[in-house]
């Protein structure tokens, strides 16, 4: 029983931070986003740069937020279906940007509709967070358990004793050995989701249409990740 009250405060605690982290992450993405319906050089480097934070931010926070809504026999369900509804996104999104896609240049009358309604998505996604956090808050207010400044102390030397393992794992030979598969994972992603389909776009010989063909590519690479 008091394992069981001490745990239920920090569950909460928890999901509260996850859940702003999650919203925090996902403003770096809504001005990713934001940026391309007049873009500019130094907001490319900026935006770059935060998305880059914001994405660390808000898969972190994601990972809490679906362990903490998950036990031992929930937690492969919750993830799988949490990874479909993710890879769901590169086909709706690049199915709309293959019938909209025409032209051989991306001029203005084409990206910022394009943009906006991406724009549009994201802030929906912004406010799905939001109201996370108003959950959270609730669940949080609606909890009547007391924590004493000792099981806060207590909470601080669990983190920083988490903090020490984590580290001492890292120079294990099987994590060091992991570090490898790690490391293809990010090039090969960042092969097909990034360097890949820029080629396609700039294959002259795919016609005036090659542009559209993105759009093809990420809806192939999107079926391949959800199977």
């Amino acid at each position: 029983m008091i394992d069981s009250a001490t745990r239920i405060p920090l569950f909460v605690v928890f999901s509260v931070v996850s859940a702003v982290a999650m919203f925090l992450g996902g403003i770096t993405y809504f001005l990713y986003v934001l940026s391309f319906i007049y873009p500019m050089t130094w907001s490319y480097y900026v935006v770059s740069i935060l998305v880059g934070i914001g994405a660390a931010v808000l898969w972190a926070a994601q990972g809490v937020y679906l362990t903490n809504n998950s036990n031992d026999l929930t937690t492969s369900r919750n993830s799988g279906i949490f990874w479909a509804l993710f890879q769901v996104s590169l086909l709706a999104g690049n199915v709309y940007i293959y019938i909209s896609l025409k032209t051989e240049m991306i001029d203005s009358a084409t990206r910022i509709p394009l943009f906006v309604v991406f724009s549009v998505v994201s802030a929906v996604g912004l406010v799905l967070f939001a109201l996370i956090i108003w959950r959270s808050y609730v669940e949080k207010n609606r909890d009547t358990l007391i924590r004493n400044v000792e099981e806060k102390r207590n909470t601080l030397v669990d983190i920083v004793q988490t903090l020490k393992i984590a580290v001492k794992l890292l120079k294990t030979r099987n994590m060091l050995l992991l570090l490898i598969p790690f490391a293809y994972s990010g090039f090969s992603t960042t092969f097909f989701q990034g360097v890949y389909a820029t080629c396609i776009g700039h294959y002259v010989k795919y016609g005036d249409t090659r542009k559209r063909l993105i759009g093809l590519h990420g809806i192939l690479v999107g079926c391949g990740e959800i199977l």
